[in-house]
């Protein structure tokens, strides 16, 4: 930055502590008038310059930074190299991850503000199981007789400053005959972002009769984000 530094900030873990604001965390102080730059972590809404958190295999803190001006800010996170082996650190922009652990630290760009996230895992498939794009994948088996099963996934839709937007989203899964006509409503409901998910079609209409053999088309609709179709073949 331009020598600006905020430097008085703590995360970590404590057995006694809990994921809401208690006598561990300490709110925010202002920030000097003199100062172009500040970083606070955000806990149900409360801006905190000391978060501690009860321990899990997989930890996470939100992060945010102000700059007064556009400017490449460094990050510096004592701590983060002495994790035992087996442990990860990330820093999250949005759905990108920037692994931490090696160096402790990450230079990012802000200009007013921006949320990130700092992620403390043992799990060593988290990178790769984060899901960046919505997913709506070829059913199994197929052709079928008489069940099959569609998979799909659905990303956190994250606002232009970087912070996660809805925590759910309303999604539809439907099953149509080739004539557009609505066969089978396999899901229509609020789905948790961020997750993976299996349908299973049975191969009954929404009055339950079977369907004959045929290709059949199924279509997913996230809100009004994402809309996707695939076809199917039924092999009585």
């Amino acid at each position: 930055a331009d020598g600006s530094k905020d430097g008085s900030n703590w995360f970590g873990v404590r057995s006694s502590a809990t994921s809401g604001y208690d006598l561990f965390d300490a709110h925010k102080p202002p920030t000097s008038p003199v100062s172009s730059v500040s970083l606070a972590f955000e806990n149900e809404g409360s801006l905190l310059s000391q978060s501690i958190k009860a321990p899990s295999g997989t930890n996470e803190w939100q992060i945010v930074v102000k700059s007064a001006k556009q400017q490449n800010i460094a990050l510096s996170f004592d701590g983060i190299t002495d994790l035992p082996d087996g442990w990860h650190a990330y820093l999250a922009n949005g759905s990108e991850l920037i692994e931490i652990k090696k160096s402790g630290t990450a230079t990012v760009s802000v200009n007013g503000k921006r949320v990130y996230r700092v992620i403390v895992t043992n799990d060593p498939a988290y990178a790769q199981n984060q899901i960046s794009s919505f997913e709506l994948s070829q059913n199994s088996p197929n052709p079928f007789n008489p069940t099959t099963k569609v998979s799909f996934a659905i990303p956190v839709s994250y606002a232009s400053d970087g912070s996660p937007l809805a925590l759910t989203q309303s999604v539809s899964l439907k099953v149509y005959d080739l004539k557009g006509r609505l066969l089978r409503t396999l899901v229509n409901s609020e789905l948790k972002s961020g997750s993976r998910f299996t349908a299973t079609w049975n191969g009954l209409d929404n009055n339950n009769r079977p369907v004959s053999s045929g290709v059949y088309v199924y279509r997913i609709k996230v809100g009004n984000r994402f809309e996707q179709t695939r076809f199917m073949v039924m092999s009585r």
